[in-house]
């Protein structure tokens, strides 16, 4: 469906409760639009009971003139502190510096005027946020390219300063229809070491694959499962390092276990469980969180991870999925088995002014200086040096580190 711009109108709800009163209708959205997970209203509803804490939302909505909702566009606001200064970021709802988004709840035709109207309205009418930040913006992403095509270059629009660069990348499955397609298109080494390490898993430890939708207490399950793997490597684990993010997917599977929108993907031996991968999954996009594995000696000679990964990609294709995104970063194995490195941006509009533009370069040089000095020398290394000399408790991640990801 697409919506003529001019015959649209723009509302504002401020709030959770006014918009929780819309969830019927942002669901079928996201259903006709094939938004991403993490601007759905389930998902939402459950990261806003667990985070939103300290945090001011705001809601633009678009209507077509029969009254229909095409268009959803939820932010919220940060406050992020630099010594006697505040700063206030305005970034979508619901996400973190993991959650890369492709897909938004708004009909074609729509996005452009809704992104431009939302700064216009957050930025300078009610100075809601000093800025908005979309940081990480996959190349991939319609935000991006409706932004891109606002406020770049070529654009009149001399009212905002627009910040973008390329700050990394993160890893992409564009899939095939068929699986039999997809290992066509590795080498016919990963072919046949795929083909022979399945015979014999299934041989030897009688293996078996099994997809569940997790409750609460399966969720839990798999919380453990990861959190022992890396624990005997001297790392927290993700649960570990990100606070309250064991809650929260607990919670998020009790919510979404009808809509089969979490993926635990199984593999279970003989001996027990052997790896499990989990997804989110909405619409035909698949976003991989997490994998886990035995640590069992016996397994330890098992190429696990692979057969893990390949199993995952196997079940998404069977499900009509034709995309994986699989995380920020570079990963040399995940390209050899048919993944993609596309380019990050970080994404920042501001209005024009000496202020404003003084919040943002001091803004960017604190997320510089604790990312370097805390996240990389620190968290990344520093902590797991002296955790293997002294009985130290590995502590999650700062707030003030994931707040600065702008």
């Amino acid at each position: 469906m697409t919506e003529p711009a001019e015959q649209v109108e723009y509302s504002w709800i401020t709030g959770i409760e006014p918009l929780r009163r819309q969830y019927d209708e942002w669901d079928a959205l996201c259903s006709e639009t094939g938004a991403d997970i993490y601007l759905t209203p389930g998902w939402f509803d459950v990261w806003w009971q667990n985070f939103g804490k300290n945090r001011a939302l705001l809601c633009l909505t678009a209507r077509a003139k029969t009254g229909k909702l095409v268009g959803l566009l939820p932010f919220m606001i940060d406050k992020i502190r630099l010594g006697p200064f505040v700063v206030k970021v305005a970034r979508l709802a619901a996400t973190d510096p993991h959650a890369v988004v492709f897909s938004v709840p708004v009909v074609d035709g729509c996005l452009e005027p809704m992104l431009k109207q939302a700064a216009e309205d957050i930025l300078i009418t009610d100075s809601a946020a000093n800025l908005i930040s979309f940081t990480p913006a996959s190349e991939k992403s319609s935000v991006l390219q409706s932004i891109q095509s606002n406020y770049g270059n070529d654009s009149k629009n001399s009212r905002f300063v627009f910040y973008d660069k390329v700050q990394g990348s993160h890893t992409v499955f564009e899939l095939p229809t068929e699986f039999e397609e997809y290992l066509s298109l590795l080498s016919k080494k990963r072919r046949s070491q795929f083909r022979r390490d399945l015979r014999r898993l299934e041989g030897e430890f009688d293996l078996q694959t099994k997809l569940v939708h997790p409750h609460k207490r399966e969720f839990d399950d798999f919380i453990t499962f990861h959190n022992t793997q890396w624990q005997e490597v001297g790392h927290g684990g993700h649960f570990s390092d990100w606070r309250g993010s064991a809650r929260f997917y607990a919670d998020l599977s009790n919510r979404l276990h009808g809509k089969g929108s979490v993926w635990l993907e199984h593999m279970i031996g003989s001996n027990g469980p052997m790896a499990t991968q989990f997804c989110l999954v909405s619409g035909k996009s698949c976003h991989w969180r997490l994998p886990a594995r035995s640590t069992d000696p016996e397994y330890a000679r098992l190429s696990l991870g692979t057969l893990g990964l390949i199993l995952m990609i196997k079940r998404a294709i069977e499900a009509g999925v034709d995309r994986i995104e699989a995380g920020v970063g570079s990963y040399d194995y995940k390209q050899v088995y048919g993944a993609i490195e596309v380019p990050v941006h970080r994404l920042i509009i501001a209005p024009k002014g000496l202020g404003h533009q003084m919040y943002l370069y001091c803004l960017l040089a604190w997320a510089r200086m604790i990312h370097v000095g805390y996240y990389r020398l620190w968290f990344g290394h520093g902590s797991i040096a002296l955790g293997k000399i002294l009985p130290l408790k590995r502590r999650s991640i700062w707030q003030s580190w994931v707040r600065s990801r702008v």
